[in-house]
């Protein structure tokens, strides 16, 4: 007979063997796809440094021109215009496709309903009745209106510096032909809000501006 504690001994290995065993069959292999996907925590110092990088990104994002502000647009569009020139008032639909180019489509005064007059940076076309002629800009004083505000919106395509946006929009200054001007503009959408040429003593506010090419 084997010695008491040799039993033992072997029945104790006997047991070990076979529960490896059994925990071998029973524990399938993990594999990547089966493990549990992972959490992440957040504690206070992780939120802060997040928060600051967020920070620094927007700040990088708005270093632009005017604030990230659009520039104005000074060709391609139409919209209504309030124009006061010295002391005389008109009010009309205002074009302007390309550089160099304007048309305004006159509403008042009423003496001047219906008149359209086109402007292409050296001469001044009249349309009225169905009629198209040339004009003497020295015999229509409304003409060296267009003209002044003509340089300026060509002028405004190379402004002499950065624009700044304020709350009543982004302000554009520029030197014309006719002298300075300021430019104001909507800083989302780079619409017209209204132009001064102290100079000229023209002022100009513009409404329903829309973009247009055609």
């Amino acid at each position: 007979m084997l010695p008491a504690r040799a039993v033992f001994s072997a029945k104790f290995k006997s047991k070990g063997k076979n529960r490896s065993a059994r925990s071998l069959c029973a524990a399938p292999a993990r594999t990547t796809a089966g493990r549990p996907p992972r959490r992440f925590l957040f504690n206070g110092r992780s939120v802060v440094y997040f928060m600051l990088c967020a920070g620094a990104a927007a700040c990088a994002a708005g270093s632009g021109k005017g604030g990230g502000a659009e520039t104005p647009v000074t060709t391609g569009f139409e919209c209504d215009a309030d124009l006061t020139y010295r002391d005389m008032q008109v009010k009309g639909h205002l074009t302007r496709l390309t550089t160099g180019t304007l048309t305004l489509d006159i509403d008042e005064p009423e003496t001047l309903k219906g008149m359209t007059m086109q402007w292409d940076g050296e001469t001044v076309s009249v349309k009225m009745y169905g009629l198209s002629f040339g004009l003497d800009p020295a015999a229509v004083p409304e003409t060296a209106l267009g003209r002044s505000l003509l340089a300026a919106l060509d002028a405004a395509l190379h402004p002499s510096g950065e624009g700044k946006v304020t709350e009543n929009g982004l302000v554009t200054n520029g030197e014309a032909a006719g002298g300075a001007f300021t430019i104001t503009s909507d800083p989302e959408t780079g619409s017209l809000l209204s132009l001064e040429l102290p100079s000229a003593q023209l002022k100009a506010t513009f409404t329903n501006f829309a973009l247009k090419t055609t």
